[in-house]
């Protein structure tokens, strides 16, 4: 199973195929990809399960054989892969039309409904999508999945669904196709799988948000120091915690400033909170 890198960075890459944007994605958080440029923000979600990715792995073999989704079906029902490991997922293999086809659609709106809950407390843009990774629906499918999504008032502005062999790029008056030759998914999925390596490996980010002021201080030089109460939330988030660098975010806009972390301890020294006891967090540029 891949993990949340590996997806952020795959979506980063075939983006630059769609030419819809100036500027770059850059990797980031809530949401994921992030375009100052074109004011465009894209969360990131993989719809599919454990079995579902076997399921994916299985479609990508037969992918551009020219076999309709019937078709596919029935080579794997007659796949012993399928008896073992994926025995509870029948409506996987569904004929269009039937009430488990419809299932899967149900499966996507729903992660859509759970990915708008968490977009209230997310950065705005003045484009806001979201990516999906699924195997979820058929290409036949996708009038019906718009049609649904059309009903709830959904706060994303555009949609990208990734069905593996294609991307489906869904606004309110438009659906667009993007075929995906084998060569572009094979080198997508290795430089994905390098940066998901990578990444893993890494030592993890402190994202810190400031008062414009505090901001400004740091970035001048005047501020070296950054400091957090000895609380229950900053003790677990700074206890024992091997953090590399810190992301301080000028309060809810898009300006950030990267800096090395020298270290983080509690101090007693003189501070700008006023308290006899706090977090320090030494800072280097980078």
């Amino acid at each position: 199973m891949f993990s949340k890198y590996y997806f952020e960075k795959y979506a980063q890459l075939t983006l630059k195929l769609l030419g819809n944007y100036s500027g770059v994605f850059k990797l980031c958080d809530k949401p994921d990809l992030q375009n100052s440029v074109s004011d465009v923000g894209i969360e990131v979600v993989n719809v599919e399960t454990k079995q579902e990715g076997i399921f994916r792995n299985l479609w990508n073999q037969y992918a551009g054989k020219g076999l309709t989704s019937n078709e596919f079906g029935q080579k794997i029902k007659k796949t012993e892969l399928k008896q073992k490991v994926i025995p509870n997922m029948p409506y996987m293999v569904a004929e269009i039309g039937s009430g488990d086809a419809r299932k899967l659609i149900d499966d996507v709106i729903q992660c859509i409904q759970i990915k708008s809950e968490k977009f209230v407390g997310y950065k705005k843009f003045k484009q806001n999508g979201l990516y999906l990774f699924s195997t979820h629906v058929w290409e036949e499918q996708i009038p019906e999945l718009k049609a649904k999504i059309l009903q709830n008032n959904f706060p994303f502005s555009f949609y990208i669904l990734n069905l593996s062999d294609k991307l489906i790029f869904l606004t309110k008056n438009d659906i667009v196709k993007y075929e995906l030759t084998e060569n572009q998914r094979k080198t997508f999925k290795q430089k994905a799988l390098n940066y998901e390596k990578k990444q893993l490996n890494m030592k993890p980010e402190l994202h810190l948000v400031l008062k414009h002021h505090w901001f400004d201080k740091i970035v001048s030089g005047e501020k070296t120091s950054e400091y957090r109460e000895c609380s229950d939330y900053w003790n677990k988030r700074l206890t024992n915690k091997q953090y590399d660098k810190v992301v301080f975010h000028k309060g809810y806009t898009n300006t950030t400033a990267t800096y090395k972390i020298l270290s983080i301890a509690i101090t007693t020294q003189p501070n700008d909170l006023g308290v006899a006891k706090c977090w320090e967090i030494k800072l280097k540029k980078i």
